[in-house]
């Protein structure tokens, strides 16, 4: 016979289930959070000082003077942004990488 009582039996099991359930998945979530932490330190994050990669046409401030007329120079290239546009990134970078280094012609 199903009473009132052992319903509420059953309602107060399951919430703690569900307790138990919500502090595994947290201690999971937490230990999950420190090993990417180990294996990718925020410290080291590799972004840092390259941001003009992502955008090599937005000058942001914070650079050299030297730094900044690169950025101006690259940003006023119009060949080299019509390069940018229409040609894959993989030989976008390496005409724009010849270019910056002064490397000798492609035969």
């Amino acid at each position: 016979m199903i009473t009132v009582f052992k319903l509420e039996d059953k309602v107060a099991g399951f919430k703690a289930k569900l307790e138990l359930w919500g502090w595994l998945v947290h201690d999971h979530l937490s230990l999950l959070l420190k090993e990417f932490e180990r294996c990718f330190p925020s410290t080291k994050d590799p972004r840092t000082g390259k941001e003009w990669m992502r955008d090599p046409f937005f000058n942001k401030s914070g650079e050299s003077v030297q730094e900044e007329d690169q950025l101006l120079e690259i940003a006023n290239d119009g060949g080299l942004k019509t390069t940018f546009e229409t040609t894959t990134l993989r030989f976008s970078g390496l005409k724009s990488r010849r270019n910056t280094l002064r490397l000798p012609p492609e035969h």
